[in-house]
């Protein structure tokens, strides 16, 4: 596979041959070799290339470069096969696993940072008063991306209506704190705040005002 500069530059090769013109008006800025945090170095791609120019640039630097959805949702419902596609789902599984736990222990930490008098996890004794058990003990990994096998099945149909459902990112802010937290679906916020995703999806529709201490909106 090409790196991902060599990608981004191919990508505006093409454009000039067929006359495109790709810019902030029709195009996503993609900050490379280096991640944004690194430089502005970068080029302007199509969607569609920027997601796979992510995938590249994640294998490149060892380290999650993609928003999760977004190209999770070009994966599995590209119009064209792109190069390597097995390998850039290989990719794709990898680093949202690695994001999706380092970005669970930041939440949890915040959220347990608030003692109560005994000095206790207030989080961690509200969820206790819901009647669950404790509230991050024993739970199955929180990000479990779809299996690529359905793709190479055939299976599409699933794979869109899995995404559909599952993958739409939604932000959290807990009312008392102010505090922001972003999930890559209401699926992975239930299950990292011990609160039930119908709820929350009603909450981030706009039909209910708040849900156990937070407000919900889909970004």
């Amino acid at each position: 596979m090409l790196s991902n500069e060599q990608f981004a530059l191919a990508c505006r090769a093409w454009y000039e041959e067929q006359g495109l013109i790709v810019d902030k008006n029709n195009g996503e800025f993609a900050h490379c070799p280096q991640p944004k945090r690194y430089g502005n170095s970068g080029y302007y791609l199509l969607w569609e290339h920027h997601q796979h120019q992510g995938l590249l640039q994640s294998r490149d630097v060892g380290e999650c470069c993609f928003f999760i959805g977004h190209t999770k949702k070009w994966l599995q419902e590209c119009d064209y096969f792109p190069d390597n596609y097995f390998e850039l789902w290989d990719i794709y599984e990898k680093y949202a696993k690695e994001h999706c736990s380092s970005h669970e222990g930041r939440v949890l930490r915040a959220l347990h940072a608030e003692k109560d008098e005994n000095g206790k996890s207030k989080f961690a004794v509200e969820a206790g008063k819901r009647g669950g058990e404790s509230t991050f003990s024993n739970k199955k990994a929180l990000f479990d991306p779809l299996n690529a096998q359905k793709v190479r099945e055939g299976n599409v149909r699933g794979c869109k209506k899995a995404a559909t459902l599952r993958s739409k990112p939604v932000e959290l802010k807990h009312l008392e704190t102010g505090e922001c937290f972003t999930f890559v679906s209401t699926h992975e916020a239930a299950r990292v705040l011990n609160i039930n995703q119908g709820n929350l999806a009603e909450c981030a529709r706009g039909k209910r005002k708040r849900c156990r201490g937070f407000t919900v909106r889909y970004l």
